[in-house]
């Protein structure tokens, strides 16, 4: 139980990272500027991001533009949105991985696939060991243990509620 609440503590923690990395990304607010003029009324805010840059008038306008050109950024704003962008993306497959590693989740439950994901807890108890056979000795032939062999239950309109069965003529 402690095990699982740990896990579901760092998908929360992951999910939040995720959350908190697209809302800088998208935001404009990566360096604002203020000019206030002669009259308080005239104060202007200028803000800057990664996407666009907006401006704020003290009469309550607030305008945004979208940047037209890539090539006409400077390079920190280049940079910046390349890193921002790896980040939320980094973010989106940890958050996938720990969907798939928690032991709470069904996805792939039980396969070599789920345990190269994540770390799943070993089974507590180790498989049976087959009895060694002596050297040049034929391997034993395959039979299906008998709760295989027929696990539906019989109808009433069926052969098989008469006793016939094919599995016993095969």
């Amino acid at each position: 139980m402690a095990n699982t609440a740990v896990q579901l503590l760092g998908f929360l923690l992951c999910f939040l990272g995720l959350v908190g990395t697209l809302i800088t990304t998208v935001l404009p607010h990566w360096r604002r500027t203020a000019h206030v003029g002669t009259n308080i009324l005239t104060a202007v805010s200028y803000l800057k991001g990664l996407w666009m840059e907006c401006v704020w008038h003290s009469t309550g306008i607030y305008q945004c533009q979208i940047y037209r050109s890539l090539l006409a950024l400077p390079r920190d704003l280049q940079a910046a949105r390349a890193l921002m962008v790896v980040s939320c993306l980094l973010s989106g497959a940890a958050c996938a991985s720990a969907v798939v590693g928690m032991q709470c989740t069904r996805c792939a439950k039980g396969t070599p696939a789920k345990r190269a994901c994540a770390a799943e807890e070993a089974p507590t108890r180790a498989p049976p060991r087959a009895a060694a056979a002596p050297a040049g000795a034929p391997a034993p032939a395959y039979r299906p243990p008998d709760a295989y062999k027929d696990n539906r239950a019989p109808s009433a309109v069926s052969a098989s509620h008469s006793g016939y069965r094919l599995n016993d003529y095969v």
